[in-house]
């Protein structure tokens, strides 16, 4: 069994919801307060209050699964992931990203990349990310090369989009 798949008590960073972090509107503009956090901040979920970042990285250390967003198109929300998932790393925990962006049916090539056997290219190129995910691959790839670089085993969390396209589908016939 690989280690990525061990029932294991791991950190899970995955790229999908928002649990402690800023956040920002639809279009990148910071919501008011108190909804959101002010840019590099932290809110706790339940009380809406500032919370430091030494505390912030404790809690998270000491759970079992980290869910941090981002505005996709947003390069400040892309470094604050990687500065959580460096800081937890440090802490020592073992780490397993997950990537919402990816479905599936793209681990193969998300192991390859994880291994070391394929370029950046050749990665982008396997995973389909044009078609995939359609972003820019800028700002994501520091997040995948610190996985690469250190081996964190990295996980596709997302479902094909023949699928999502399947369940649109059926939502308006239904309607």
């Amino acid at each position: 069994m690989r280690p990525a798949r061990r029932a294991l008590r791991l950190t899970v960073v995955a790229l999908a919801g928002l649990l402690l972090s800023a956040c920002a509107t639809e279009h990148g503009a910071p919501a008011p307060e108190p909804a959101c956090a002010t840019p590099g901040g932290w809110l706790d979920p339940a009380t809406r209050l500032a919370v430091g970042e030494e505390d912030v990285l404790g809690r998270a250390s000491a759970t079992g699964v980290v869910l941090l967003g981002e505005v996709h198109d947003d390069p400040e929300h892309h470094a604050w992931q990687l500065r959580v998932a460096s800081a937890l790393h440090a802490r020592g925990r073992p780490l397993v990203i997950g990537v919402e962006m990816l479905p599936r049916s793209a681990q193969p090539a998300l192991d390859r990349w994880v291994a070391g056997a394929s370029s950046e290219a050749e990665f982008l190129q396997a995973v389909r990310w044009t078609e995939t995910w359609g972003h820019d691959p800028e700002l994501y790839l520091p997040l995948f090369r610190f996985a690469r670089d250190r081996r964190i085993p990295m996980l596709a969390l997302n479902v094909d989009r023949g699928l999502i396209a399947k369940v649109h589908y059926l939502v308006k016939v239904e309607e």
